[in-house]
């Protein structure tokens, strides 16, 4: 349960400075996008081992279905913004990041079992 915490805040740390990212770059510093790539693929990753943890942890309950769902986001989100689909991109990237946020402090509000 612990490791699963530790990659929810991860995960959720990574997808949050995604939009930072974003901005750096608008502002006009072009190191932020291409850092920007590799982050969310980074995150599409962690969300990834989250979600084995979640199947191990809770199999089909809520918790897993939404990792599930964050994941597909994030999938497409890497499909849209690889194809510079920002009308898909930015909104996708708004949802992401609250249901990520969400289920970190869903997974650190839970109860440890003894």
């Amino acid at each position: 349960m612990k490791l699963l915490r530790a990659v929810a805040v991860l995960h959720a740390v990574a997808v949050c400075a995604q939009p930072v990212l974003a901005g750096v770059y608008l502002n006009g510093d072009g190191a932020a996008a291409r850092i920007h790539g590799p982050v969310g693929l980074t995150a599409a990753a962690l969300c990834l081992v989250q979600l084995v943890l979640t199947w191990f942890t809770s199999r089909l309950s809520a918790p897993f279905v939404l990792t599930a769902a964050v994941l597909a986001g994030e999938a497409l989100m890497i499909h849209s913004g690889f194809g510079r689909e920002l009308a898909l991109h930015i909104p996708l990237g708004l949802a992401v990041v609250a249901g990520s946020v969400a289920l970190a402090v869903r997974t650190l509000r839970t109860a440890v079992p003894a």
